[in-house]
């Protein structure tokens, strides 16, 4: 019964992803890429129907069907139910990005002025700003996670308890994932585009594929879900040591 369940929450996500695609359409995005977004989001939203609907008609309690169920149940958990956290994630990214693009004008007309004291200025504001806002969002996610899951599952759900438990341990990477944001947006600020390109590299992939692959290992589930904020904990550390550094700080 619970694979009805997951059925019509799948096509809420299916509902998300033509959203999505109509807005890759306004940015341009090539055919093959929307072609390839159009079949990577068909298979994943039509596994739990098929499910379903196979059961209906066959009434087959074999083996090989529960094989079948089980693992089509576990690619649909993998590839939908991040998508609770990447729905909810671009709202906080707005919020840094609005940040760092505020403060990115004032930084790079004092660097090119030579006002040096203004420019640390005002990168300090857009750090205490965007961490003060990820503390708030992280303290939001983690008292609200119940409410935030019950936007996309409802709690008959398998995966809604899931959800519930491991958002609130992504979330605590809100807090460094602002201040990388910022400082990065920093960099470039002051004409450092390498710098700032590498650490972005660093972050997005290098750090969080290394995360990925060693966490889960060490936490089981829950280190799939403290991947992501253990990278941007690790960039942060990083940054804090760039920025008090001579030679990466403001020039």
């Amino acid at each position: 019964m619970f694979l009805w369940f997951i059925s019509i929450l799948t096509l809420a996500a299916a509902a998300a992803d033509i959203i999505h695609y109509r807005r890759l359409r306004r940015r341009g995005t090539s055919a093959r890429n929307l072609r390839l977004f159009v079949a990577l989001a068909a298979a994943t939203d039509a596994l739990p129907p098929v499910i379903a609907l196979t059961d209906a008609l066959s009434r087959d309690n074999t083996t090989g069907f529960m094989l079948f169920a089980m693992w089509a149940f576990w690619v649909w958990m993998i590839t939908v139910l991040p998508r609770i956290a990447c729905y909810f994630f671009p709202i906080i990214f707005m919020v840094y990005n609005g940040i760092i693009q505020s403060a990115q004008p004032i930084i790079s007309y004092n660097y090119g002025a030579g006002l040096m004291r203004r420019g640390r200025k005002a990168l300090r504001m857009a750090l205490g700003t965007a961490a003060l806002c990820g503390a708030a969002a992280f303290g939001f996610t983690w008292l609200c996670s119940p409410w935030i899951v019950g936007l996309f599952l409802t709690p008959d759900a398998p995966a809604y308890a899931i959800a519930v438990q491991g958002l609130p341990w992504f979330a605590a990477g809100y807090p460094f994932f602002g201040i990388n944001v910022v400082t990065i947006g920093y960099y470039q600020s002051i004409e450092r585009g390498r710098l700032a390109t590498g650490l972005t590299v660093l972050r997005g992939i290098v750090l969080m594929t290394f995360c990925f692959l060693l966490l889960p290992r060490i936490a089981g589930v829950t280190g799939i879900w403290l991947a992501v904020p253990v990278a941007e904990a690790l960039e942060t550390l990083l940054l804090v040591y760039l920025l008090r550094s001579r030679r990466f700080a403001f020039a």
